[in-house]
């Protein structure tokens, strides 16, 4: 079933939230507050719905990268940095008021503004990658399917370095050996680690 929602807020894993007709929450993933879409009803419960945006209607101004832009890890890499930052902050204060109970008039006088950071990308220290062909790849989320891994602009740089090494040995000695690596760095001690 195909339904017309307005996305109202983003929970806490990022999806957007709308309401359907029935007046049930409707949660739908790469969709921000303001924008209208047409969504296929995947999950169905009596409390709600989980959906899948099949096409933006209207597109939200603080939208950054296209609809269908899918990059596994990366939830809120659409949402603008400023607004991302006004959802971290949202985050903590409502697990605050609605989960302690605290009194919201307290929190907003006691919650600071989300610092920003001074590195947009390339941050990541700990990635996990699926080996597949051959090929080191990213899963998409939700699903098994492979995503190319050089798609993830939050990665250390050096860790595309290190699957290029890896990928040029399996090229020369292919292997069914292996279905996953993780690669953790520091940049304090420029020590890294790669766990097949």
């Amino acid at each position: 079933e195909i339904m017309t929602v307005t996305i109202t807020t983003l929970d806490n894993e990022g999806r957007g939230i709308a309401a359907l007709p029935s007046g049930k929450k409707i949660f739908v993933p790469e969709v921000l507050p303001g924008e209208m879409c047409e969504v296929e009803i995947k999950k169905e419960t009596s409390r709600y719905a989980e959906g899948k945006c099949i096409s933006l209607i209207t597109q939200s101004p603080y939208r950054v990268q296209p609809f269908g832009c899918k990059i596994p890890g990366c939830n809120l890499i659409h949402l603008s940095y400023e607004q991302q930052l006004e959802y971290k902050k949202d985050k903590v204060r409502n697990c605050l008021t609605r989960i302690g109970r605290f009194d919201p008039q307290i929190i907003d006088e006691l919650i600071s503004d989300t610092v920003p950071s001074e590195k947009l990308g390339g941050y990541r220290n700990h990635m996990q990658y699926k080996i597949k062909d051959n090929r080191i790849c990213l899963t998409e989320e939700g699903t098994a399917n492979p995503v190319p891994a050089d798609k993830c602009p939050l990665e250390y740089p050096v860790f595309g370095t290190i699957r290029e090494l890896i990928e040029n040995v399996f090229d020369n000695a292919p292997t069914t050996l292996f279905s996953g690596l993780v690669l953790r760095g520091s940049e304090r001690t420029g020590e890294l680690l790669a766990e097949f």
